[in-house]
């Protein structure tokens, strides 16, 4: 891992980031961009950035910002004042020249780079430690009106936790941000994140490994990630249905797949065969015609088990397991294999809306609707699928995972060590997350 892009992200490391930007380019997002599921919901508006990192300061000119985030969408900026906290996705390489800057609301935020190719090509290589995107969530979220105490350290200790056990996940870091619209100003604690992207696959695998295809697997009205056949491919030639679960995100075409493809992605070549054959293979593993040797050769099954266990011991009950959602795929180049990584971490650690996640057990065959664990979950570790082959060896190895596991992830001194390290050692969310670790030792010891 580089070592600047490490530097910005130790917790010894402060950052301030400052965003400015014309009342219409905020009026246009907290318009157009308070609904996931909008036409413009993930268009780029330009704005000016600040970013101090230390006593490192850093300036760019009209990078772009959009709102990200699903049901966490608000409107935020009303008659020039700002009158909410919106998580933010910053891109230092907007253009703002694709097609749909020719639509009647975005031609105010259209460039021309038409007499300014040099400058369209600096503009795509801007980056800020080596990230040329990222992530801003405003802290604390998710407050469902329990004492939990809403989302301040939970996403960046479960990011810590995956790390700890060498699951690929993403690192982050507190920041303070400042959003700017002439004399009015709002400024929060953000936590700054590293985004799922090329950039986040080379730092860890190297630019050959990490030349493959990613895809960002969400539950939407299209359907769940469950990883079934329905919706996605034939089920007789397994190839991808055409405008189906598999493809390309296009929210000017209100097309919102549940299988997005993030890299790779240009969408008249794109090849889906990835995505498209491993649904396949797992759908066969799962109920019964597909053989261990399978499985095996399209999932890296160590990683994932090792992802499971940790995704278990913090409890989150929107992740891949208990809600279908909030998961990438990740198809390495060497040998074709599936890994799966962790998105979206706040709810966890005893923020659960109710769902009790602290008394769920290690081998619990139900999701959060009551029905059955995913074909992932059918083909690996769960018995209310009939695979050709015994799960005896995997339940095994995910129940020793955990065993090994718990005393560091639902450590409450390595917990109270965390926050104290950040700052945030009275942070209101810590006797929750301590009641939480307690209880859910008790139930996977």
């Amino acid at each position: 891992m580089p070592e600047e892009f490490l530097y910005v992200f130790s917790y010894d490391t402060s950052i301030e980031v400052s965003i400015s930007a014309s009342s219409e380019a905020f009026g246009f997002m907290s318009m157009y961009q308070s609904d996931a599921n909008a036409k413009y919901s993930e268009t780029y508006v330009p704005a000016d950035i600040d970013v101090k990192v230390n006593q490192e300061a850093f300036h760019f000119d009209e990078v772009g910002i959009r709102v990200k985030g699903n049901t966490s969408r608000s409107s935020f900026f009303y008659d020039g004042q700002f009158v909410n906290l919106p998580h933010l996705k910053v891109s230092l390489k907007a253009t703002f020249d694709g097609e749909e800057y020719g639509e009647t609301e975005l031609l105010p935020f259209r460039h021309d780079w038409s007499n300014d190719a040099d400058g369209r090509k600096v503009r795509k290589k801007r980056n800020l430690y080596g990230l040329e995107k990222f992530d801003l969530k405003a802290v604390a979220r998710n407050n469902d009106g329990s004492s939990a105490g809403g989302c301040t350290l939970r996403e960046l200790y479960a990011y810590d936790s995956f790390r700890e056990f060498g699951v690929d996940a993403p690192y982050a870091n507190l920041s303070t941000v400042t959003l700017r619209c002439g004399d009015s100003t709002i400024s929060h604690k953000y936590e700054f994140i590293e985004t799922y992207d090329k950039q986040f696959l080379t730092r860890r695998y190297g630019k050959t490994e990490g030349a493959g295809d990613l895809y960002k697997c969400v539950y939407n009205g299209m359907g769940k990630a469950d990883l079934s056949r329905s919706g996605a491919i034939d089920k007789t030639t397994g190839e991808r249905i055409a405008n189906g679960k598999i493809g390309v995100e296009n929210k000017l075409r209100y097309y919102s797949p549940v299988y997005q493809l993030k890299t790779n992605d240009n969408e008249e070549d794109s090849d889906f065969s990835s995505m498209a054959n491993f649904i396949h293979d797992i759908h066969a593993c799962a109920y019964g015609n597909g053989n261990q040797q399978l499985l095996e050769s399209a999932l890296d099954v160590d990683e994932f088990l090792r992802m499971s266990a940790v995704s278990y011991l913090l409890g989150n009950f929107d992740d891949q397991r208990y809600n279908y959602n909030n998961y990438y795929l990740y198809f390495r180049p060497s040998d074709g294999k599936a890994m799966v990584l962790p998105y979206d971490w706040d709810w966890c650690l005893g923020l659960d809306a109710g769902y009790r996640m602290d008394a769920k057990k290690p081998l619990d065959e139900w999701t959060l609707d009551g029905g059955t664990n995913s074909n992932l979950y059918q083909a690996t570790l769960v018995r209310t699928s009939s695979p050709a082959y015994s799960l005896d060896g995997y339940r095994s190895a995910f129940l020793q995972d955990i065993a090994e596991m718990k005393d560091v992830v639902l450590n409450g001194q390595r917990y109270g060590d965390f926050a104290a390290k950040i700052g945030m050692e009275n942070s209101m969310e810590t006797s929750s997350v301590l009641e939480y670790m307690r209880a859910k030792r008790s139930v996977c010891s």
